[in-house]
């Protein structure tokens, strides 16, 4: 939830530019969807009429097959429907009433919220999560999200790799 005082803080949208990047993969991700060897990322970034920018990243996939938020709907959503609605100036509060009348789309309203967020930390106002309460870390810790394997040998082996690499957290499909 976002304080009242964050809520109310001025911001100013001159644009949003879209950028979808292929961010090749280390080895292949083999999941039940199928073989991934690069993963496409949206990243959204705000302008403000001053040069200042901010970033968020929507991390939907290029199809509708893990949910119902896909790469090509992400950009139409935010095209036709988030960036009509947002203020050229206004209050956050306007961003984020209007990013919720939007059902579903968690990644891509996330992406938008994030690079606001963002645009503001760059301008020297603090982050929306210091106000939090409680330790922060600077540092977390990587991770690795494994496909599957033919067989239990082979994941136990890639597992091992990748521990051996210096990864703490591993997802394994199963």
């Amino acid at each position: 939830m976002i304080e009242n005082e964050l809520l109310s803080e001025t911001i100013e949208l001159a644009r949003l530019e879209l950028l979808v990047l292929a961010l090749p993969q280390v080895e292949p991700f083999r999941s039940a969807i199928g073989e991934r060897r690069e993963r496409q990322a949206l990243l959204v970034r705000w302008h403000d009429s001053q040069g200042k920018w901010g970033i968020g990243e929507c991390s939907c996939r290029p199809d509708p097959y893990f949910n119902g938020e896909f790469l090509e709907g992400a950009l139409s959503l935010i095209r036709h429907f988030i960036f009509p609605a947002l203020p050229g100036r206004g209050q956050l509060r306007q961003v984020v009433q209007a990013l919720n009348r939007i059902r579903g789309w968690p990644f891509t309203t996330a992406a938008v919220l994030e690079a606001v967020l963002d645009w503001r930390r760059r301008r020297g106002q603090p982050d929306a999560l210091d106000r939090r309460p409680g330790p922060r870390s600077r540092r977390i810790p990587v991770g690795i999200s494994l496909g599957l394997f033919p067989d239990a040998d082979s994941a136990v082996t890639r597992v091992e790799e990748a521990l051996a690499a210096g990864y703490r957290r591993i997802k394994l499909k199963v």
